[in-house]
């Protein structure tokens, strides 16, 4: 009886925060939220049917522990064991799978709204009637990628709401900066290299924020340096490197390569054998249509192939205007997206892995070219 009524009560909040927002963002997030709980009952029935990470999830039986345990506490750590620290109390209530799924996909579900409220509102006033892409850019937020994966009982959910969390707080820094460290720490807790690399990245934002004087850039400066300076240990301890020294960075990508593109791993591509730029393209526009192998690859080639549209009409619309004053928070977007696929590019060697890395990233850089088009 607890958990339809915590599901109801927290879907039912959801939706009147939802409808207290003005008409235009109003329905856009009711479609967001109808759309994204569809892909929690496709995902639930997808795992189930197929296997995958989060029935481990949902029953405590991943291998970062020796041993099940009696002890809250026991699981809380990085990643993995965060999950599992989260599910700790619902798993011990007996709360159905479907359950956790409508859970963590309404976590998701909030990551998409704040990234649409932080990144998809130009924050530049344009009272041009513009073109139909300009004033309606947010409809590639239904690309289903992001909504698949965050629409249940995965780290995608939570780095999707963690990201949201962090963007929202930029975005809206002068009455919301004060989540910045919680939403930080999260997403440091769900994803910690996504984590550190948002707290330089949150850092370099306030030193690009014009309306900061000097005295308060050298400030948060200092605490920059303090916050990251506490976080490489316990980060390079995570990552098992012994700095972040190239060639510890290469090695461990190395290993990841090999790791997946073993014989036991589906959908694996040989990217030890390609070139950087061969290694992006698969990253970003892979899996196309001659990998496409069953129903699922067939779709995510769909999506791939408009991702390949939409990167070739963002590039000619920069090469053609160049580039305009772009306030800090789109850099930073477009820096996250950048530095994000360098390293999945280069650490990632199954299509598969690739798509659930991308269901988080591929936002930014389309958030950056919807401001393009507003401006």
């Amino acid at each position: 009886m607890i958990e339809p009524l915590i599901i109801a009560l927290a879907y039912g909040r959801t939706t009147y925060t939802n409808h207290s927002r003005p008409q235009q963002e109003r329905r856009v997030l009711h479609a967001l939220m109808g759309y994204h709980l569809v892909f929690t009952f496709v995902f639930t029935y997808f795992i189930l049917k197929h296997g995958g990470d989060a029935l481990a999830y949902w029953q405590l039986s991943t291998n970062v522990m020796d041993a099940p345990s009696e002890r809250w506490m026991d699981y809380f750590g990085l990643s993995t064991r965060f999950v599992q620290w989260l599910n700790f109390w619902p798993h011990h209530w007996g709360w159905s799978f479907l359950g956790m799924n409508l859970i963590y996909g309404l976590m998701g579900f909030r990551g998409v709204k704040l990234l649409y409220l932080a990144l998809f509102q130009s924050p530049i006033p344009n009272d041009k009637p513009g073109s139909f892409l300009s004033r309606n850019w947010w409809l590639v937020l239904f690309l289903p990628n992001m909504h698949f994966w965050t629409a249940g009982l995965s780290k995608e959910a939570l780095t999707l709401l963690g990201l949201g969390w962090v963007f929202f707080g930029l975005r809206f820094w002068k009455s919301s900066g004060w989540q910045l460290p919680l939403a930080l720490g999260f997403l440091f807790l769900a994803r910690p290299h996504i984590g550190f690399l948002m707290a330089g990245l949150v850092f370099l934002f306030f030193l690009l924020e014009p309306t900061l004087d000097r005295r308060w850039k050298t400030g948060i400066a200092g605490v920059g340096v303090l916050g990251l300076g506490l976080l490489y240990p316990i980060l390079t301890s995570y990552l098992v490197i012994e700095d972040f020294s190239w060639s510890s960075l290469k090695t461990l990508m190395d290993f990841q390569l090999d790791f997946l593109h073993g014989a036991e791993v589906g959908s694996a591509v040989d990217m030890q054998q390609y070139n950087l730029l061969q290694r992006l393209g698969t990253y970003l526009f892979r899996p196309l249509f001659f990998d496409a192998y069953n129903l699922q690859t067939y779709l995510a080639s769909v999506e791939n192939l408009l991702f390949v549209g939409l990167s070739g009409y963002g590039m000619y619309t920069w090469k053609k205007s160049g580039f305009p004053s772009i306030p800090p928070i789109y850099w930073i977007a477009l820096l996250f997206f950048l530095t994000t696929t360098f390293l999945f590019a280069n650490s990632l060697g199954n299509l598969g892995i690739m798509m659930r890395m991308k269901s988080f990233c591929v936002v930014f850089y389309l958030s950056c070219i919807q401001f393009r088009l507003k401006v």
